[in-house]
């Protein structure tokens, strides 16, 4: 099936929040209680999609080679981030460098998330059956690049996204 034949979903839209020393974004409900594509106080692993240009989290292992494990893995959480999960800092701190994380040096400069702003969670079809099930993670930059081919977006995410 090609990423044409997809029905992609845009499950929600998190603003970045700040809770002094770690940044999260809650979840939105579609990913975990709808599609069950993130499960409650599991690890969750990031990784980045090459072709893309993306993040990807999942609670499964991506074996295919145009996904890279970015070596962090974070908790999917309830408390007080109602459902949140932590973004690790290496992402979007560059000062915190990527000793010790797993991160390699030359990933680390590709991924770009912003200290504040929104993450929209995004799947397709495929992502969410199976054993492999996972979600797109998407900057409000990417999210617009991915609809601006359309000069009136009716909100539907059935055309092949363009990341880049």
């Amino acid at each position: 099936m090609s990423e044409a034949d997809h029905d992609w979903n845009h499950a929600g839209i998190s603003k970045i929040k700040d809770d002094g020393d770690t940044k999260y974004a809650r979840v939105p409900d579609r990913v975990f209680r709808e599609e069950e594509i993130l499960i409650l106080n599991r690890s969750v692993d990031w990784y980045f999609n090459d072709i893309s240009q993306t993040l990807i989290v999942t609670h499964n292992r991506l074996d295919e080679e145009d996904y890279e494990y970015t070596g962090v893995s974070t908790k999917f959480l309830e408390g007080n981030s109602k459902y949140g999960l932590t973004i690790p800092k290496v992402f979007y701190d560059s000062s915190q460098g990527v000793r010790g994380t797993g991160v390699k040096s030359d990933l680390i400069d590709e991924i770009e998330l912003p200290v504040t702003g929104f993450l929209h969670f995004v799947y397709h079809s495929d992502m969410a059956e199976g054993d492999k099930k996972s979600c797109y993670v998407l900057t409000d930059s990417q999210f617009d690049v991915w609809v601006s081919d359309s000069d009136a977006w009716d909100g539907s995410l059935d055309q092949t996204p363009r990341f880049f």
